[in-house]
């Protein structure tokens, strides 16, 4: 009796065993690419995003021992509908040319909506009330984090999880090579100029970290994203350019990022109480103000001097007459005498 006992006991760790294996077998191993594309197929034009950019900006000249440097804390809540667009940027600027600093903090409101061929901007600053302008189609599609699902960058995944917002996350890190998308969308706050230099340098040479926090939940939705561009901006690099001296450090981090939960309207006291405000027209203007004023001051300043001018020549006149006129009477009292 005890053998088949045994046997069954046998036969029971055995199929548990085979369970156990068929069970191991048939679940998918962890990738980092397969972590990726899950994460992508959450990808959509419906989209909320906090966004922290920290920038430092140099330029030295020794010859003309000139030193300056910018600081720029930029702290943005980024919403996307599919067709509209609000943002909300808390900006703090600090500038030190010379050892003298300036700092200016500043509070922007934005909405972006379709407006035929082209978009309306509203935008609001440090509650000065509302204007708009039209501009062209914006790229803004590095809010959606491309670069980290190209088929040709190579991840790496940590052995070990992390927990980011009370969620367990994988940790995939990488080198991203730079391309002009990505330069346009985290340097948008270079003036064109810089950005032209910065094109004739080798891009293809610059290199982005990337840190990707992708949940371990099954949605396996993006919790966190970082970009640091290490040396990408080193003064070696513009060594013979226009922008000899200049160097730049840049970090990015996304968070809160959430997809399918957005709808976005502008406010009717947003359209109704927004002001024409062309950025360009507005510079002109203020060109041609400047000019005429001081064309009027110029007037002024010639009729004046043409009024003082006339003054002195009739006042001028009036004594050489007063003059004559006297010579002329102590000649006819000499004469009478």
């Amino acid at each position: 009796m005890r053998k088949p006992v045994r046997y069954m006991l046998f036969s029971c760790l055995a199929a548990a065993a085979c369970v156990i294996s068929l069970t191991g077998c048939g679940s998918k191993k962890v990738t980092a690419q397969s972590l990726l594309k899950k994460a992508e197929a959450k990808e959509s034009e419906n989209v909320s995003m906090d966004i922290e950019s920290d920038m430092t900006l140099s330029l030295e000249d020794m010859a003309m021992n000139f030193h300056y440097t910018r600081t720029i804390d930029a702290k943005s809540t980024v919403q996307m509908d599919g067709v509209n667009i609000y943002a909300q940027i808390a900006m703090a600027n600090v500038e030190t040319l010379d050892g003298d600093t300036h700092d200016v903090t500043q509070n922007t409101k934005m909405y972006i909506v379709p407006n035929g061929a082209k978009e309306r901007v509203y935008i609001s600053v440090d509650e000065s009330g509302w204007m708009f302008y039209e501009q062209d189609h914006e790229d803004v599609s590095y809010y959606s984090l491309p670069e980290i699902y190209k088929s040709d960058v190579e991840w790496t995944l940590a052995e070990s999880t992390e927990v980011i917002d009370d969620q367990e996350a994988y940790v995939l890190t990488a080198s991203l090579p730079v391309n002009d998308e990505m330069l346009q969308g985290s340097l948008n706050d270079f003036s064109d100029a810089m950005m032209d230099v910065i094109r004739t340098i080798d891009i293809g040479s610059m290199r982005v970290d990337a840190k990707v926090w992708i949940s371990a939940d099954a949605d396996g939705g993006l919790l966190r994203v970082e970009y640091d561009w290490n040396d990408s901006f080193s003064a070696e690099r513009f060594i013979g350019t226009d922008l000899e001296g200049f160097s730049a450090t840049l970090k990015e981090v996304y968070t809160n990022i959430s997809y399918g939960n957005v709808k976005i309207e502008v406010p009717e006291y947003v359209i109704s109480s927004a002001e024409v405000a062309d950025l360009a027209e507005d510079y002109d203007i203020a060109i041609a103000e400047d000019e005429e004023t001081e064309t009027a001051q110029e007037g002024q300043t010639a009729e004046g001097e043409s009024i003082q001018e006339g003054q002195a020549a009739e006042g001028e006149t009036v004594q050489e007459g007063q003059t004559a006129e006297g010579e002329t009477v102590q000649e006819g009292q000499a004469a009478v005498e």
